[in-house]
C-alpha cells in the first residue's frame, strides 16, 4: 500500500453473491477484499483520466 496517505474509511452496501464472487478473486490473488477493491479503484480512476485527463483535486 502507498505509504504517507491519508486512510479513510467507509461503507459500501453490495449484494452477497457479488461479494463472496469478489471475496474468492481476492483470495486466489492472495490478497483481501480491501485490497482489491484499492486495486479496482485505481485502474478505474487510470481508465477515466487516460480518456478524460488528469482530476484536479
Amino acid at each position: 500500500m502507498e505509504r504517507n496517505l491519508e486512510i479513510k474509511q467507509f461503507t459500501i452496501c453490495l449484494p452477497k453473491e457479488l461479494l463472496e464472487k469478489f471475496r474468492y478473486i481476492a483470495a486466489r490473488d492472495c490478497r483481501s477484499v480491501s485490497s482489491m477493491i484499492r486495486i479496482a479503484m485505481k485502474e478505474q480512476v487510470a481508465a477515466f483520466e487516460g480518456e478524460n485527463g488528469e482530476i484536479k483535486l
